[in-house]
């Protein structure tokens, strides 16, 4: 098995059962978000926790429509990307995946009871070209020259692409075992990459290009640490098991990872700075953007438009032909994926809908300097109307203004006709959107998982 380092100082070996309990802990990422959400239903006295048979947990709605409010507009569960991982390819996936399946398939060899092994440098050629394309598929909103300072986006996406190769290469061997060779082992639960981290980081460094400084560097943010307030396996993947590094491959092919990358930045103290750093350049982009869907002769636009000393107003689109404004307060927040973050982001974009108020109400009592501070020529205003709009993470029917829409990019764009008039804008927007109360906060407590069988699957490297 693996080594460890016994009080003192003295090497001693993983036991068995110790390398299981990390195995049964890391197996619980394929059902953490169906528990998460599950939890936080009845944390917000939407559901109620159940048990039975004995050990047995189930959650019991009592609204049958609040998970769906909160589901119907998640941007990518990546609990249902994870549990699709579960099945081996069949007809009507990717080709390329399934000659991968098939060619690890038949490197497999039984070397006893319940453990078996693959030589993968003999298929990871292979694993890497898949997994680079299912990369160019992911959410990547940010620019990859961006630098945190240790390493940019686009070394991380390097990394990103070797790691998902490897356990990749990993997961499905651990799928043919259990199609194949040894049905009665399932339901599989430890298709683990298991190596030290020097290795990992060797790997990683001879295939990807990086430098060891700079892997070692990525390896060190995605390594999970309990001491760090609100994050998890999703966010910090690899687990330390004595003196080997672990992962839980479906995570890694599962995972949004820019979004649990950047959420992981605002969250480690020694990366915070940079992501506060980061954030204006997030907001400069998104206005950029907006402002370039208002291109007409007739419209002028103006960003970050104090108001007054109570707040900012994101961006101003001036329409000199009517003398009306729109005022768009822009969000920017990382796509939510568990019920408690859709909450959370819900809650930010009523802010912006409470700003966007304020600014409605100070620009009624203040005409004159408002179109002073907006370099626009001084006479009536004949209509002002104002949005929320969120870059990523569509708002649910829990984030709702009656007169001030709140939605996400794409709803924005699908609004925008020529010519463009801005009640008409504020018109459509409105009838696409309709919510209900802001739930109250979250209560915390705990519940007990049953446990899991255990299968060991090793490989040459």
């Amino acid at each position: 098995m693996h080594q460890h380092t016994a009080p003192g100082g003295a090497r001693r070996p993983t036991g068995r059962e110790e390398f299981i309990a990390v195995a049964q802990l890391l197996s619980l990422c394929e059902r953490y978000s169906i528990i998460e959400d599950s939890l936080a239903l009845c944390r917000l006295e939407l559901g109620e926790l159940r048990e039975g048979p004995p050990n047995i947990f189930r959650v019991q709605m009592n609204n049958a429509e609040a998970e769906k409010r909160l589901a119907t507009r998640f941007p990518s569960r990546e609990s249902t990307k994870i549990r699709a991982m579960g099945r081996p390819p069949t007809a009507g996936d990717d080709p390329e995946i399934i000659r991968l399946f098939a060619d690890i398939r038949d490197r497999i060899s039984p070397l006893g009871e319940g453990t078996f092994t693959f030589y993968r440098p003999a298929v990871l050629a292979e694993a890497l070209s898949v997994a680079d394309r299912t990369i160019s598929m992911l959410d990547r909103t940010l620019p990859t020259d961006w630098s945190i300072g240790p390493y940019t986006l686009e070394q991380f996406w390097r990394f990103w692409a070797v790691l998902s190769g490897l356990t990749m290469s990993q997961r499905m061997a651990a799928t043919a075992v259990i199609a194949f060779l040894a049905p009665a082992c399932a339901p599989l639960n430890t298709p683990l990459v298991e190596m030290s981290p020097a290795s990992l980081i060797a790997q990683v460094s001879a295939i990807s290009g990086l430098t060891e400084k700079v892997a070692a560097s990525i390896v060190s943010d995605l390594t999970y640490d309990p001491q760090l307030k609100g994050t998890d396996i999703m966010f910090q993947p690899l687990v330390v098991a004595g003196d080997r590094c672990v992962v839980m491959p479906s995570i890694i092919e599962g995972s949004n990872a820019e979004r649990n990358l950047i959420a992981l930045w605002n969250k480690k103290p020694d990366r915070k700075s940079v992501y506060d750093t980061l954030s204006p350049k997030k907001e400069a982009l998104f206005l950029t953007e907006l402002s370039q869907m208002f291109r007409e002769e007739h419209l002028h636009v103006k960003p970050r438009v104090k108001i007054g000393d109570l707040t900012d107003a994101d961006l101003v689109v001036w329409c000199m032909r009517e003398r009306m404004c729109l005022i768009i307060q822009a969000k920017w927040l990382y796509g939510p994926d568990s019920i408690l973050e859709v909450l959370s982001h819900d809650r930010q974009l009523q802010a912006g809908a409470e700003q966007a108020r304020v600014a409605l109400d100070w620009v009624a009592s203040h005409p004159e300097d408002f179109l002073r501070r907006c370099e626009m020529t001084p006479g009536p205003i004949n209509g002002v109307f104002a949005c929320v709009i969120s870059k990523v993470g569509a708002p649910t029917c829990y984030a709702f203004s009656a007169d001030i829409p709140i939605v996400d990019i794409r709803e924005f764009e699908a609004a925008l006709h020529r010519p463009t008039r801005i009640p008409d804008i504020h018109r459509r927007l409105l009838k696409g959107v309709s919510g209900v109360a802001l739930l109250g906060p979250a209560e915390e407590f705990e519940i007990d998982v049953p446990p899991i069988k255990f299968v060991k699957l090793g490989y040459s490297i």
